[in-house]
């Protein structure tokens, strides 16, 4: 689930998003809003992330402004969601660990492996 900020954090992308696509379409706010049955006020304070707005009006956004609801939504990377906490970090980090050395065991016994084989060759 996420936090208060990190839903925060997702509307303003999602209202900059909606923003930059509403300016590559050349459309004002006022007749966006319109079109849309809202008003400039709401379609401002959806811009800003400070109004949430419904999915099925992010659909008709979409269709309007002629691009994929996709291309509206913030990436995840964008929103920094996956932040780890200090335990997180180190049990991944253990982890990490114990691959490379895994893999460095895989390494040698691969080496072992094509030494005897080019012993045997001989």
């Amino acid at each position: 689930m996420l936090t208060k900020e990190e839903q925060e954090n997702f509307y303003k992308k999602l209202g900059l998003q909606i923003r930059i696509a509403r300016k590559n379409a050349k459309y004002k706010q006022e007749i966006l809003a319109l079109e849309l049955g809202l008003t400039r006020t709401s379609l401002v304070n959806i811009e800003h992330g400070n109004q949430k707005i419904p999915l099925h009006i992010l659909l008709d956004l979409a269709r309007i402004l002629e691009v994929e609801m996709i291309e509206l939504l913030p990436t995840m990377n964008s929103l920094n969601i996956f932040n780890l906490s200090k335990k997180s970090e180190s049990s991944l980090s253990k982890e990490v660990e114990q691959k490379v050395d895994n893999l460095d065991r895989a390494m040698e016994k691969l080496k072992h492996f094509i030494t005897i084989t080019q012993i045997k060759k001989h």
